[in-house]
């Protein structure tokens, strides 16, 4: 391996590692929040194939306690964070920059998603999926394009798919003892 290509490993390891790290409690009560968000575009991204979104989407959120909002990024669809138990917490929307023919577009949709986080838990909020259908270009101008999507907004119970995230991201972390519970929907 030459000088060039063992840098490329260290830069791909230090990207892969600052996007996984899972922050460990703070005190005896608090949990692990965990999601996880898509944007599915089923009959096509515009006029073009179908896209499945997994990374890059901005959740934004809000501890009701508190009033603090903040971003969590997706990774694989999953995002997560630490947790205050017995806040309550809402989704407040979801946001992402998608690249279409070296243009940026911006998809965004309120959520209005509120819990509650137990103590001592994996906090399991479930598999959300934004549904994107019938892209129907509204107008064209010089520069300058605006589309319409029909949105449909679906919440899936895949709880026993994270436990196999935590062991991904974080195999040796203490999230992996505590319990998962799945929280503000019916399993």
């Amino acid at each position: 391996m030459n000088l060039e290509q063992i840098a490329t490993v260290f830069i791909v390891l230090f990207i892969i590692s600052g996007c996984a790290t899972v922050p460990e409690p703070l005190n005896e009560t608090d949990s692990l929040v965990v999601g996880n968000f898509t944007m599915d575009f089923v009959d096509g991204f515009f006029n073009l194939a179908p896209r499945l979104v997994e990374n890059n989407i901005w959740v934004r959120i809000r501890d009701l306690e508190t009033g603090k909002e903040f971003d969590a990024k997706t990774n694989q669809g999953f995002f997560h964070f630490l947790g205050q138990a017995e806040h309550e917490y809402a989704l407040l929307y979801i946001k992402s920059d998608l690249e279409r023919a070296g243009v940026i577009y911006t998809f965004g949709a309120n959520i209005g998603y509120e819990f509650s986080v137990p103590a001592q838990s994996v906090a399991y909020i479930g598999h959300w999926r934004m549904v994107y259908m019938a892209p129907d270009k509204e107008q064209e101008k010089e520069r300058e394009s605006s589309w319409n999507f029909e949105k449909d907004l679906q919440l899936r119970d895949m709880q026993s798919s994270v436990r196999p995230y935590i062991d991904q991201i974080a195999p040796d972390s203490v999230w992996n003892s505590y319990r998962i519970e799945a929280v503000g929907f019916d399993q």
